[in-house]
């Protein structure tokens, strides 16, 4: 018994506490939660920024002063986000005794139980875990993540637990006896059960034990025999993660468990760092997926003397996660991935997806489905420009915006065609309603801005048609013309520079995709000449610009190499390959559960085989299906586990996403699986 209290007194002392207490908790209860709410309901973000949840370490409280305090300047500094501390008691001396005798897994699910009830967090939130609160968040992440945690900052925290008491250097041999006193008793029923740093001790001299006796680390590491992929899957969704390590952390030993690092198996001799790690290398929960390591060196390599400088640095930190400075500048450098939708049938028109539109009720039904040339060919300017007005004005407006970036999206791809820039030396574009760039500014120069989403621009429709579909616009539906003369390759390439320089110094602007989806009626050698002489032309304008290609429609893939190495770019951060990859084409006669097996794994294969010098940006994708899984997709289970088998194996397009398309009106459940807006609103996507 002696000896127990000894080491309950040394891991105590871990916290700055030597208070030592038989007694049960000053109020005892069990599933009564403080739940820092206001009475008033916030439908959505405060600010342009997601709500801050933070987490107090051990011996520490949520409402504590220092905790209020921390909570306001985050708040002001946020412009007014919402933030709320999260307290696992009734009152901060329960509060601060149960964070340190409830078991950590006692105090997850304390924390995911408020968190769950604030209606002000259901499309997710920013973490800030100080000490054991970062491990409190790291496990609510792999284990609920429900609401998401969209970046997480950890402030010296032990997120691969304690090997040793840092009071105490396991080098001398005092320390390494007390050490070894430490390891005897830590992994004991009565230890686990009452002192929570015991969930998190991993002694490496008695790694078996540790495996044998601790329920909360080895499970969050994912080092029992079986392995939980959600925890891995949750990992990954993270948008942004940041490791704030003390260099002569006090309380954290080793001090490189804040950033996943700590001793070898066997040994306090040997430190790993998280790249040489057992969890790392088996990618027990995607850190290698996860981590930027150039960020994460530059963001960490910290040394904090005191609290009041920790949570300075801190706050600073938090709005890098927050991007403050506009997003497209992160994701244009590679330090965040794109994640966002396509505004499809806004400013090129498509029928299948815009069929309530009254333009056309003017166009005679054999030619519906022939896209905008036609059916301006059909109606006229006269009648056709105020209907199509009408259809700009309401199809995306600022409300879609501010509600896709509520989402947590931080990317809109927008499709327009070559006309949309009305070249006052030309008249070809006249055919066109005119008056589309007035919607893009808007877009990109007030909302884009607004919201912090960045805006790629994708040529959608060349002159003469890429691909002779509808969506292209195709001056003869069903025939390729773009590559036959060089007045079409040039008039379109000068859309994209007129694009360019327009707003090559907006804030919003992400880039260009020089074209979209041709196919190989166009000329290769000549669609190749236009990449290249294109991409020369838009880098003098733009210099770090994301610019993307896009190979035939039917080479997307990594089996077509040829597209990943024609270019001549010194580094893929900006230069973006554009892959479509719909699991309807080629699906015929697949039920919904084969297409959610093996489709997705075709997907994830092909991602994970390009070895081209551009990234891989999936410009399109959706959960459209065949007409033989329509059955299936009544099933709301089914929707969702296609929906997130999808959105896991596509975090390996190393640029990004948008979906296809934020609206579709196709009058059926859920736009068939192309409407994004319906598939988040219903709760059946989750990104």
């Amino acid at each position: 018994m002696l000896q127990a209290v000894v080491v309950r007194v040394l891991l105590m002392a871990v916290s700055g506490s030597f208070v030592w207490e038989m007694a049960p908790p000053p109020v005892a209860f069990e599933h009564e939660y403080i739940i820092d709410v206001p009475t008033v309901y916030v439908d959505g973000p405060a600010s342009r920024f997601f709500p801050v949840v933070m987490m107090h370490g051990m011996n520490d409280a949520g409402h504590n002063g220092h905790m209020e305090r921390m909570r306001n300047v985050v708040a002001e500094t946020l412009d007014g986000a919402y933030v709320t501390n999260v307290q696992i008691g009734k009152n901060v001396q329960e509060d601060e005794y149960n964070s340190v005798h409830l078991t950590m897994d006692e105090q997850v699910a304390r924390f995911a139980a408020i968190v769950g009830k604030d209606p002000n967090l259901r499309k997710g939130f920013h973490g800030i875990g100080f000490s054991q609160g970062g491990l409190i968040l790291r496990a609510y992440i792999e284990r609920y993540n429900d609401p998401p945690v969209i970046g997480f900052l950890a402030c010296h925290s032990p997120l691969a637990g304690i090997g040793a008491l840092p009071i105490c250097n396991p080098q001398d041999f005092l320390c390494r006896q007390i050490n070894k006193l430490v390891g005897s008793v830590a992994y004991s029923d009565d230890l686990q059960e009452h002192l929570a740093q015991s969930n998190y001790y991993r002694d490496p001299t008695r790694i078996q034990e540790y495996l044998q006796h601790v329920h909360f680390l080895p499970d969050l590491n994912n080092e029992h025999a079986t392995f939980n992929q959600t925890y891995v899957d949750n990992f990954k969704s993270l948008r942004q993660l940041i490791l704030v390590r003390a260099m002569r952390d006090g309380q954290v030993a080793p001090s490189l468990s804040s950033w996943f690092g700590g001793y070898a198996d066997g040994s306090w001799n040997t430190l790993l760092n998280l790249n040489e790690t057992s969890w790392y290398k088996s990618d027990a929960f995607d850190v290698r997926q996860t981590i930027n390591w150039d960020n994460l060196q530059t963001l960490t390599c910290l040394s904090f003397t005191n609290l009041l400088r920790m949570i300075k640095m801190c706050i600073l930190l938090m709005m890098l996660v927050c991007a403050l400075g506009h997003i497209q500048q992160a994701i244009r450098t590679g330090a965040v991935l794109s994640r966002g939708v396509n505004l499809g049938g806004w400013l090129v028109l498509e029928r299948w997806m815009t069929k309530n539109a009254a333009i056309w009720k003017k166009v005679p039904e054999s030619i519906k489905d022939n896209g905008e040339y036609a059916a301006m060919s059909a109606v006229g300017r006269d009648d056709a420009d105020p209907l199509i007005k009408e259809h700009r004005d309401t199809w995306i407006t600022e409300e879609d915006i501010q509600e896709i970036a509520s989402w947590g999206m931080n990317t809109v791809r927008v499709p327009v065609g070559w006309w949309i820039y009305e070249n006052p030396t030309d008249t070809a574009w006249k055919h066109f309603t005119p008056g589309g760039i007035a919607y893009l500014d808007r877009l990109i120069n007030d909302w884009a801005v607004k919201y912090n989403i960045a805006v790629l621009i994708d040529i959608h429709a060349a002159k003469g048609s890429q691909n002779g579909r509808e969506h292209s616009a195709a001056p003869v539906f069903g025939e390729t013309h773009f590559t036959d003369n060089l007045d079409n390759m040039q008039t379109t390439a000068e859309t994209a520079m007129f694009l360019a320089r327009r707003y090559a110094n907006s804030p919003a602007f992400l880039g260009l995709e020089l074209l979209n989806e041709p196919e190989t009626g166009s000329d290769r050698t000549k669609l190749k000449l236009y990449y290249q002489n294109l991409h020369a032309e838009l880098r003098e304008i733009c210099g770090n610009c994301v610019l993307v290609i896009s190979p035939y429609l039917t080479e997307q893939d990594s089996n077509h190499p040829e597209w990943g190495t024609f270019l001549n770019v010194n580094s893929s951060v900006n230069n973006w390959i554009d892959w479509h990859k719909y699991l309807k084409w080629g699906f015929e006669g697949q039920t919904l559960d084969q297409i959610t097996s093996s489709g997705v794994d075709r997907i994830e294969n092909d991602l994970k085989a390009w070895r081209g010098n551009n990234r891989v940006f999936m410009g399109e994708w959706s959960l459209g299906h065949p007409d033989s899984a329509r059955a299936q997709f009544q099933d709301d289970k089914k929707v969702a586990l296609l929906a997130q088998r999808l959105v896991a194996a596509l975090r390996y397009a190393k640029a990004g996403w948008t979906f296809w398309s934020w609206k579709a009106d196709y009058g059926t459940r859920l736009g068939n699986g192309w409407s994004m807006q319906a598939l988040l609103r219903s709760g059946l996507l989750k990104i």
